[in-house]
């Protein structure tokens, strides 16, 4: 009797040593699984944020953020002014910049131009198309550094700053058109870093 309960105990020692083996070898294939579920999540966001930063990279390069030149003055404001040639109050669609240091004039966006030439009053003109329903103006220019039809990339250089067509100065007009509408530029020209 004390012989069969010896090996009663022996066979429950064992059953319980392979039970503990079975639960812990489960727990640890589940841990596992899991632990890979969770690198799965982990690394599926990772890719979608690089994803996203791109797209939003690729999308703030063809948006008009920053300045034409390197150092920006203004002096004359969007918005109703006096006409400097002929004194009348006139609405004026965007900016002028005064020539501060550097006299090479950058696109504050990559795209498309889609006008490199003489423009009446504003002289030498440049016009590029970024996408997203946005264009921008480059008026007054001395000097073209591209041509109509070229793809440009952000702060490429377009020209050089000058004082051609109804001007009083060396200065640039600088304007930003989205949905065919002027609007003020001053608000867009966040990032001046070169």
């Amino acid at each position: 009797m004390k012989n069969y309960k010896h090996l009663l105990l022996t066979l429950f020692v064992i059953a319980s040593f392979f039970a503990l083996v079975y639960l812990i070898t489960k727990y640890n294939s589940n841990h596992n699984h899991v632990l890979q579920e969770k690198q799965y999540i982990i690394d599926s966001l990772s890719l979608e944020l690089k994803y996203k930063d791109s797209i939003i990279n690729n999308l703030f390069e063809f948006i008009p953020l920053g300045s034409p030149l390197k150092k920006i003055e203004i002096s004359s404001a969007y918005g109703s002014r006096r006409n400097p040639i002929n004194r009348r109050w006139q609405f004026h669609n965007g900016i002028d910049l005064k020539k501060v240091e550097c006299d090479t004039v950058y696109s504050t966006g990559g795209g498309e131009v889609i006008f490199s030439g003489w423009n009446g009053g504003y002289g030498r003109c440049v016009k590029v198309y970024h996408g997203n329903e946005y264009e921008t103006m480059y008026a007054h220019l001395r000097k073209f550094l591209i041509k109509k039809g070229e793809e440009i990339s952000d702060k490429q250089p377009i020209g050089i700053i000058g004082s051609s067509g109804r001007s009083t100065g060396t200065h640039l007009h600088y304007e930003i058109i989205k949905n065919g509408k002027n609007i003020n530029p001053e608000k867009y020209i966040i990032n001046n870093e070169f």
